[in-house]
């Protein structure tokens, strides 16, 4: 088994992205969504699929179009964490333990579905 220290050498942390924000292919898409509580849904541009604090945010997967990842910072300022595109999706870790999300977020430039 490796040390944290041995994989940290392998591949940096900046490098994990793939780790971090995995992109599902169109297969595992069309197999998630066999699974789904709902339709596909359109997010209009700016539009909230779920805020920072709330109890419920559901995870989605990214068919069209992106979705901006944000959290808030010290001062309560948002900031981008990540964009997310097509084939990847949302979820807060949080919602495993009936917490309030730690992030939130919002359909980007373009809107998505």
């Amino acid at each position: 088994m490796r040390t944290p220290a041995q994989i940290e050498a392998l591949i940096p942390a900046t490098e994990r992205s793939a780790q971090r924000f995995p992109r599902l292919n169109d297969r595992q898409i069309d197999l998630a969504l066999r699974f789904a509580v709902a339709s596909p849904r359109s997010f209009e541009p700016d539009e909230l699929l779920f805020d920072v604090g709330e109890n419920e945010a559901l995870t989605r997967i990214v068919i069209d179009g992106s979705v901006e990842w944000f959290a808030l910072d010290g001062f309560d300022h948002e900031t981008t964490r990540s964009e997310l595109t097509a084939g990847q999706f949302t979820g807060e870790l949080m919602q495993l333990a009936d917490r309030p999300s730690l992030a939130g977020a919002r359909a980007g430039m373009a809107g998505c579905r």
